[in-house]
């Protein structure tokens, strides 16, 4: 094929360490092969959502969970870091709907992600969505990926949002048994440092 072509090419000629970024559907077996023949150190991938018919409708991601694990398995066995971006406060969406992305995240074993909130960006589909359903105004403006939302999203209120924003991280590394703990610090501060303490500890004490 093409791309076994330019990995043997790109190993003879070039031979340097890189990263990229792709999709899921673009990984299999033999692209992941060529990766690791090239020398690809790491690959980040646009999870954004974890539930397939919510993510189809409203991100236009054609991509089983399945062929997410599968593609991410391969990756670390070829010695491939994965690192993966997902989002929340999509229109519609519901905490039910968060935790649907949290529990892919925790199936992946990504290295490392970025959980973002979605920000309506001028121009695209799912601005004309959410002015349509009345849940930003028109001359709103864009808060920055980690602050907030200008939503106004019944399903998914702002104070709730934050709170699973900024837990997020806990709910994909942490046993469910501690889900209970992280659903206080969504609202309360002193528990959330405490928690982030002693992730932070572990985290540490793993390198």
């Amino acid at each position: 094929t093409k791309l076994k072509r330019l990995a043997k090419e790109y190993r003879e000629k070039v031979d340097l360490p890189f990263i990229i970024e792709t999709s899921v559907n673009t990984l299999n077996p033999d692209t992941i092969e060529c990766l690791k023949t090239m020398k690809c150190l790491s690959v980040s991938i646009g999870i954004e959502h974890g539930h397939e018919k919510f993510r189809e409708r409203i991100l236009n991601k054609f991509y089983s969970n399945e062929q997410a694990i599968e593609a991410f398995r391969l990756l670390k066995k070829n010695n491939i870091s994965v690192h993966s971006y997902a989002m929340i406060g999509f229109p519609d969406e519901t905490r039910e709907l968060v935790f649907d992305t949290i529990n892919l995240l925790r199936k992946l074993k990504t290295s490392t992600f970025q959980a973002s909130i979605f920000q309506p960006f001028y121009g695209t589909e799912l601005r004309k969505i959410c002015l349509e359903k009345k849940i930003i105004e028109e001359n709103a403006s864009l808060k920055e990926f980690v602050s907030g939302t200008i939503l106004n999203n019944q399903s998914l209120p702002t104070n709730e949002l934050l709170g699973l924003q900024r837990t997020f991280s806990m709910y994909v590394y942490a046993p469910k048994i501690m889900w209970f703990l992280i659903k206080i610090a969504e609202k309360n501060d002193l528990i959330y440092r405490i928690l982030l303490r002693l992730f932070q500890f572990f985290i540490n004490r793993r390198k």
